[in-house]
């Protein structure tokens, strides 16, 4: 950092001295910097620029990162300050530059939802959606089964539950839909119908399970999919597959990655199937699912697992369906008993859309001094979903959590927040909570540390990314002049809190931000949004005589892929 300040203190002396000579000091002068960024770290040290003292002033300031680590600093930059930034409007002409669209649309999204204020109606107990972690293994698993599977508490207004539904159907599968339940009749996946290509939609679990399934069994089934899922990086799958002795053909894009389509063209030949989980544990997954379907399968070697609340979940959905495996420093074996059988089994109410209620309720409640407040209803306590970490994570934070039972494994939840103190939490194991425990740290007293961004690149958008261009739009909206966010290495840096007496927010003011596509962090910023609604609702709390302002997101579909209902009971 202090380079970069020498560099632009420098660059400012040479123009105002070109300027002096040239103008007569009549012209402003500008500093443009670029550098090459390697992580979010490179990109997040260059945007300190704009905080800092300098010669020249931040409104003169262009500073910009390329690479795909740099990406989006073209956008928080001009929130940051700079007069302008650079696009293309055919060929990028630099690594990272987005296309004039590209730009358009994050620096003006459309704003197509309205974000309602908060209402002075007592706050009720939310249900969550299903797990849909959970749902979908339970929708490919009930397709391998020779039989009848019953999955209770299901909703079919998911995307990615619709698409897996549409997968189970190709198979062949028999399916009778009721309330909130579904019976499958599968002849087993030997006996799948001729399929040739299976759309997974926008669902990266479905289709890196699907993969695997093709993988072991050898079957030459195209899987493709829709929207984001054709963008994001399928190169771990395809390695699997070559590394074990099969072949597949894909796309490779620009940078190196492999793409959807993938095409099987050689099953896997090895009896124990090595995997690197690095990435994702999707893949391992897909591999645990597919294993007792191959002839003379016997055990999975992973390394560098990186989720492993996601893995016991698989693994505890399998023994429903009598599939069990030993496992011992990573390596699993798979039972010689183990073959899939159907039943019944009932899914969870979802904890990864929990948290996100969770935290508005306990932000809610910190507005009205400690309040008590409803929050959840119908929740599992000691489930094997990983987000469940919440409960601790908020407890930490200064939450007073009140867990009641309403029947067998199930209670209701409400919460009070007298205080929001820091928090340091290593999310490594559970990424789906960096985006809400980022908005949570914005209203925290101190600086909090939430260790785990690297997990972030490869979901529906670069998540990452994202939280920091939305919340560089929230400053700039705000007039928050001050860098409250930082990376330092695989971490993110908030110091908080947002909520300072001196925000000041015009008249009639209307913000549009953008949900980048992704449920996750549509979630995340209509939250932070309704929140600080809240607090500018609330002229004690924040000493702001404006009463309401106007917030919108340009895309509410993009939540359907995990919580239809969550903007309607938020």
């Amino acid at each position: 950092l202090a380079q970069l300040i020498k560099i632009a203190k420098e660059c400012a002396h040479i123009g105002e001295r070109l300027r002096d000579r040239y103008t007569g000091g009549k012209e402003e002068t500008v500093v443009k910097i670029a550098t090459q960024a390697h992580s979010l770290e490179d990109s997040e040290r260059l945007m300190q620029l704009y905080s800092m003292n300098l010669i020249v002033k931040r409104e003169n300031l262009i500073a910009i990162a390329m690479g795909d680590s740099g990406r989006y600093t073209r956008i928080k930059s001009l929130f940051a300050g700079a007069p302008f930034t650079y696009c293309s409007y055919g060929n990028k002409t630099a690594d990272g530059q987005m296309n004039f669209n590209q730009t358009k649309a994050l620096w003006f999204p459309p704003p197509k939802y309205c974000i309602s204020s908060h209402t002075s109606k007592e706050l009720k107990p939310v249900k969550t959606n299903p797990s849909k972690s959970l749902v979908q293994r339970a929708l490919i698993a009930s397709a391998i089964v020779k039989g009848e599977t019953t999955i209770e508490n299901i909703l079919f207004e998911g995307s990615d539950i619709k698409r897996g539904v549409e997968f189970v159907k190709s198979t062949g599968a028999q399916i009778v839909k009721k309330e909130n339940c579904v019976s499958i009749k599968s002849k087993g996946v030997a006996r799948w119908k001729k399929i040739e290509v299976i759309d997974c939609g926008e669902s990266a679990t479905l289709a890196r399970c699907i993969i695997a399934i093709c993988a072991v069994t050898g079957r030459k089934i195209k899987i493709t999919g829709k929207g984001s899922l054709l963008k994001r990086d399928f190169s771990s799958s395809v390695n699997i597959i070559k590394e074990n002795g099969g072949d597949c053909s894909y796309r490779c894009n620009e940078s190196g990655k492999y793409l959807l389509p993938i095409e099987i063209k050689k099953g896997i030949e090895r009896k124990t199937i090595e995997i690197d989980a690095s990435n994702t544990t999707q893949d391992l997954t897909g591999y645990l699912m597919a294993l007792p379907l191959k002839n003379g399968g016997e055990k999975i070697v992973a390394k560098n697992i990186v989720s492993l609340p996601y893995i016991n979940l698989t693994l505890n959905l399998l023994k429903e369906f009598a599939v069990e495996y030993k496992i011992r420093d990573n390596t699993f074996t798979l039972s010689p008993t183990s073959k899939y059988k159907g039943g019944k089994l009932r899914i969870e109410n979802d904890w990864s859309s929990a948290a996100n209620i969770l935290v508005y309720r306990a932000l809610c409640s910190h507005l009205q001094r400690g309040k008590r407040v409803a929050a959840l209803q119908g929740m599992r306590v000691g489930s094997n979903q990983g987000d469940e970490a919440i409960l601790k994570i908020l407890e930490k934070c200064g939450c007073s959590l009140y867990i009641e039972k309403e029947r067998d494994n199930q209670y209701n939840i409400s919460v009070s927040a007298k205080e929001l103190k820091a928090i340091n939490i290593d999310c490594t194991s559970t990424p789906d909570l960096i985006p809400i425990l980022t908005i949570l740290s914005l209203f925290c007293k101190g600086k909090s540390r939430i260790k785990g961004i690297e997990r972030l690149a490869n979901k529906e958008s670069s998540r990452g990314e994202a939280m920091l261009i939305e919340i560089a739009r929230v400053q700039n909206f705000l007039g928050e002049l001050k860098s409250i966010i930082s990376v330092k290495g695989n971490s993110l840096i908030i110091d908080g809190p947002l909520e300072r007496s001196d925000i000041k927010i015009d008249n009639n003011a209307t913000i549009s931000y953008c949900t980048h596509n992704d449920h996750r962090i549509a979630m995340a910023i209509t939250i932070l949004s309704k929140h600080l609604q809240n607090i500018v609702a609330n002229k004690e709390s924040a000493k702001i005589k404006q009463q309401h302002f106007e917030a919108y997101i340009d895309n509410r579909d993009c939540i359907n892929k995990s919580f239809p209902t969550f903007l309607d009971i938020l």
